[in-house]
């Protein structure tokens, strides 16, 4: 499989967003997202109103994290992650 690259972050109080390689938008609250390689992380929109991701297992390449820290600019983590990945399994959103 050839290198790809997936950033993941929060757009609005429902959407979450996949660009890079793969891009897609999920409407969701909270859930799991698998990608094809194992890669496996939790969202959820908290009561605050920010995006919060947290990475459960990691099957690619490297990864980069940056936690949303202002409610008003920066409310949504954001993770960019490199590796084979081609998809997305999304059946644990809500």
């Amino acid at each position: 499989m050839s290198a790809s690259t997936i950033e993941v972050y929060g757009s609005s109080d429902d959407l979450i967003e996949f660009g890079g390689d793969i891009y897609e938008e999920y409407e969701a609250e909270r859930g799991s997202f698998v990608l094809d390689d194992g890669t496996s992380f939790t969202i959820s929109y908290t009561n605050e109103g920010f995006w919060r991701f947290t990475m459960l297992d990691f099957h690619g390449d490297s990864y980069e994290f940056r936690r949303g820290k202002d409610i008003d600019d920066d409310y949504s983590d954001y993770v960019v992650m490199h590796g084979s990945f081609t998809k997305i399994d999304t059946s644990g959103i809500i």
